[in-house]
C-alpha cells in the first residue's frame, strides 16, 4: 500500500497512526536515515587556503570537484567517493574497484609532487572549470536531468546540476582517472 500523510504520530503493534490520526495497518516499515549522498564531506570542516570553508565555497560555486577528487584552494586535499564520482553511466566494476582507481589516482600526483620536490599539489582554477563545464554538458542528456522527470525531488541534482553521478561510460571515466594530467594540477616547491 502506499499513501502519505503530513507525517508519522506513532507506531502501533499494529501499524503506523499518521498525524491525521488515521491508523494505517501495515507488515513492514523500511527507512533510510540521515542519508543524503549529496553533502560530501560533511559534517566535517575543512579550511582551504585563504581560510575558504569548503561548505561555504560549496554553498556559492556548487558541490563541484576535478575528477571528483581535488578542488582549487585546497592544497593536499583529495576526496574519494567525491562529487560526480559515483555510478558511471556505462556500468562500471563496482566501489572496491573504483576505490583502488581513486587511490592509485592520488599515490600517482603524491608521487610526482615528490620527485619534484614540491611539498603541495592542487588543480588549476581553470582544469577545475572546464571539467566541470564538460561534465555539466555530458550531463545534460542524461535521465535525471531530463524535462519528463522529477529533478526537484530528486537527490542526485541540485541547482540545475547533476551532483552525484558522473555521465561518462565507465572507459572513458577510467582514462580519466588513470593517469593524471599533471599540466591541469599546480605543484608547489616547499
Amino acid at each position: 500500500m502506499r499513501w502519505t500523510s503530513n507525517g508519522i504520530e506513532r507506531l502501533t503493534s499494529h501499524g503506523i497512526v499518521t498525524a491525521d490520526g488515521r491508523e494505517r495497518p501495515i507488515d513492514m516499515i523500511v527507512t533510510a536515515t540521515g542519508f543524503s549522498v549529496e553533502k560530501y564531506v560533511w559534517p566535517a570542516d575543512y579550511v582551504g587556503r585563504d581560510g575558504t570553508h569548503l561548505q561555504d565555497r560549496w554553498a556559492v560555486d556548487g558541490v563541484k570537484a576535478y575528477l571528483g577528487m581535488m578542488i582549487p584552494g585546497f592544497p593536499n586535499f583529495f576526496i574519494m567517493y567525491g562529487p560526480n564520482s559515483q555510478n558511471t553511466s556505462g556500468g562500471g566494476a563496482g566501489l572496491p574497484t573504483q576505490i583502488e582507481i581513486w587511490t592509485k589516482y592520488i599515490a600517482s600526483v603524491i608521487v610526482a609532487a615528490l620527485e619534484k620536490g614540491c611539498a603541495t599539489v592542487e588543480v588549476e582554477a581553470e582544469a577545475y572549470r572546464k571539467f566541470n563545464e564538460d561534465l555539466d554538458e555530458k550531463a545534460a542528456g542524461t535521465i535525471w536531468l531530463l524535462d519528463k522527470t522529477t529533478a526537484s525531488k530528486n537527490y542526485y541534482v541540485g541547482n540545475g546540476r547533476l551532483l552525484v553521478n558522473q555521465p561518462w561510460p565507465h572507459i572513458d571515466w577510467h582514462e580519466m582517472i588513470t593517469r593524471p594530467k599533471l599540466e591541469d594540477l599546480n605543484l608547489r616547491p616547499r
